[in-house]
């Protein structure tokens, strides 16, 4: 009597042709499937797609997973982690973000560790709005980065914050800047917004230079000290941050209030951190400086006096 081949042995077979880089050999077994009456399940179709991550082929990868839900099979937390590293693998850290969010809309919530080292990754390559992204959709699950991590976030979403009033500026001055309506550039002649507005954008990305080469080292290491293991949801002395979410409600936060609320989480949560997240607070202060938001600036401040009177106390 023979031994028929199974799902489990099919998927056995796909992922030894992607540990080996033989993409179009997964496909050929993933068509014998249907040959042998069995059809294709969950685990079938991971393994295809993190087949083709291995080799570089994102947009196959999401071809996968498409023909993946038109079947009506639902994929789980492993099929999405392997289409977020299809992406990765090829640097598209914005659509890697994308089916994060795409993971969460199915309700399948991810693990810590997930969201980490994607964090971790866009962090690194300084895709900071794609960063950013990753913690406002872990937050709105109730999911926080370690405490010890706090004031290198702080200091990041901050330059974050920078950067956006860089872009609007440079945007605008772009615009006034450009042809008007009789196809006459804008010059200082024509009056002092459109040429003052371009010289300014100008002035504050030089000025902002050094801003964002002192801190360099902030978006190339938020993570210096990462602990080996996700902190456990279960751990008593961890477990209210996780059951903490950010002041969301019609709007996202902007990266400052994100700062703001850190640093307010820190006052009672981490009394050890508190004086890295005083340090941070100070970038904090020159980011709403430097964009102008004055109700930031002072929350900033009114946190800044209590952190200091804690530490006089």
């Amino acid at each position: 009597v023979g031994v028929f081949p199974n799902l489990v042995t099919f998927a056995v077979l796909i992922d030894c042709c992607g540990d080996a880089l033989l993409a179009e050999k997964a496909f050929e077994v993933f068509r014998e499937i249907k040959h042998w009456g069995l059809t294709p399940n969950v685990i079938s179709y991971t393994s295809l797609i993190d087949a083709c991550a291995k080799v570089g082929w994102p947009e196959r990868a999401e071809l996968v997973f498409d023909d993946m839900l038109s079947n009506g099979v639902k994929p789980n937390e492993v099929t999405f982690g392997a289409l977020i590293d299809a992406w990765i693998r090829v640097g598209e850290y914005n659509r890697a973000v994308g089916v994060f969010n795409c993971m969460v809309s199915y309700n399948i919530i991810p693990a810590p560790s997930l969201g980490f080292a994607l964090l971790r990754l866009t962090r690194k390559v300084g895709a900071l709005e794609d960063a950013f992204k990753v913690l406002l959709t872990m937050a709105n699950l109730g999911i926080m980065p370690p405490l010890t991590n706090h004031p290198q976030l702080i200091r990041m979403v901050s330059i974050l914050a920078v950067q956006r009033h860089l872009k609007d500026i440079e945007s605008d001055a772009a615009e006034l800047s450009s042809e008007d309506e009789n196809g006459e550039q804008a010059t200082e002649a024509d009056g002092p917004v459109a040429y003052t507005l371009r010289q300014r954008a100008q002035r504050i990305t030089k000025n902002n230079i050094k801003l964002m080469k002192s801190r360099k080292e902030v978006v190339e290491e938020v993570y210096p000290n990462e602990p080996e293991t996700t902190p456990s949801l279960d751990d008593e002395s961890e477990s209210s941050l996780y059951n903490t979410t950010p002041p969301i409600d019609d709007q996202a936060p902007t990266p400052l209030e994100y700062a703001l609320w850190l640093a307010k989480i820190n006052i009672s949560q981490s009394p050890s951190n508190r004086a890295k997240v005083r340090a941070a607070l100070n970038t904090v202060l020159e980011a709403a400086n430097e964009t102008q938001d004055e109700p930031a600036a002072e929350r900033c401040q009114q946190l800044m006096k209590i952190y200091d009177d804690l530490a006089e106390a």
